[in-house]
């Protein structure tokens, strides 16, 4: 089944890097390296051009507080370094803040649970905890010999997971406090090669982590403690490395993505793949999602003329394919309700989809 967009968002010259749902699904935040982040109304259609943001470089990152209150942008100079931008946008107010600290450009945020705290990465080599009330730093600068590559907090807003670089391979994850940055026990440490990607459970008991290895790992966020870890037999061993993962709602299941073409559903309660589930695509996989609900699976993939993004029904195996972009997928994300999927894409749109009827 061959599926058309609702609705099309154009206005950004260069590619879309970043975007992120409101919690109500009605209106949308988008980052794009044309040093603008656009605010969009879904039913309208149609940009909120007074809240548009301009930046002095290009736009990285970009989220939306899990209360709605705040919109976050991060980003800066790709080419020519110099320092990173993050600025804070109260929805209500129309309030501006922005966080003055890290060097060099920012490329990857995240909020806390409890709407208060941000957490913030860059290519300076430093991991920062912000206040979103007062605008102060509050943990940090942790620093490290290479850049962090993800930041993401404990469902409790107490702790934060940092993936950074050491000795030019970032396979360790290192745990702290998020209001102090010291340390909480020992780093995460079991990888070979780089970690591209951290999921947190819905209860936030477990944290995922996807690396160029082949292998995904799971580790108790309370006690640092490894457990059975999933990886690739000789049977399917592949040469690209893992890059995106993602928990199904109920914790038992996850999904991952691979520069080999294959996205693979995995058991986590007996560490095996679930076989007659794996889904081999046109291109490579950027992105993969589950919907809040654990209906749909998407991915999106990248190279070639004919970028791919589809959605797989699970209890159905129905697949949906959704064409519209002239250019590779960057980035997705699902509504809260679960009806609508977004996409950006290095063709400079970003595109609003419904996966249930496709109109």
């Amino acid at each position: 089944m061959t599926l058309t967009p609702v609705l099309t968002l154009e206005g950004h010259k260069e590619h879309v890097r970043s975007i992120s749902y409101f919690p109500d699904s009605k209106q949308m935040i988008s980052a794009s390296m044309d040093k603008t982040a656009r605010r969009w109304d879904l039913q309208e259609g149609k940009e909120i051009e007074e809240a548009r943001d301009v930046f002095e470089q290009g736009v990285f990152a970009v989220a939306v507080s899990k209360d709605g209150r705040w919109i976050i942008t991060a980003g800066g100079d790709f080419d020519h370094g110099g320092p990173g931008e993050i600025k804070a946008y109260e929805v209500e107010t129309g309030i501006m803040k922005t966080f003055r600290g890290h060097e060099r450009m920012v490329t990857c945020i995240d909020s806390s649970t409890n709407s208060t705290l941000l957490a913030s990465g860059s290519w300076d080599g430093t991991a920062r905890v912000w206040n979103l009330d007062t605008g102060k730093l509050m943990g940090g600068p942790f620093k490290s010999e290479d850049w962090p590559g993800a930041v993401l907090f404990s469902s409790d807003s107490k702790k934060l997971a940092v993936n950074f670089k050491d000795d030019d391979i970032a396979n360790t994850v290192y745990e702290f406090d998020a209001t102090t940055l010291q340390t909480s026990g020992a780093p995460f440490e079991g990888h070979t090669k780089i970690v591209t990607g951290l999921a947190l459970s819905f209860d936030g008991a477990i944290l995922a982590s996807a690396s160029d290895d082949n292998t995904i790992k799971f580790w108790a966020f309370t006690s640092q403690m490894i457990l059975t870890p999933v990886e690739m037999s000789d049977e399917y061993y592949q040469s690209d490395n893992i890059t995106f993962i993602a928990y199904f709602p109920d914790g038992k299941q996850m999904f991952s993505g691979s520069l080999d073409k294959i996205t693979r559903r995995w058991d986590l309660e007996s560490g095996k793949e679930i076989e007659e589930a794996r889904d081999v695509c046109e291109e490579e996989i950027t992105a993969v999602a589950v919907s809040r609900d654990g209906r749909w699976v998407i991915t999106g993939g990248r190279r070639g003329k004919r970028p791919e993004l589809k959605a797989c029904e699970i209890e159905t195996g129905m697949v949906k394919r959704f064409e519209g972009h002239s250019r590779s997928i960057i980035c997705i994300d699902i509504s809260a309700d679960s009806t609508l999927l977004a996409s950006g894409s290095y063709d400079s749109t970003a595109r609003i989809w419904n996966l249930e009827t496709g109109k």
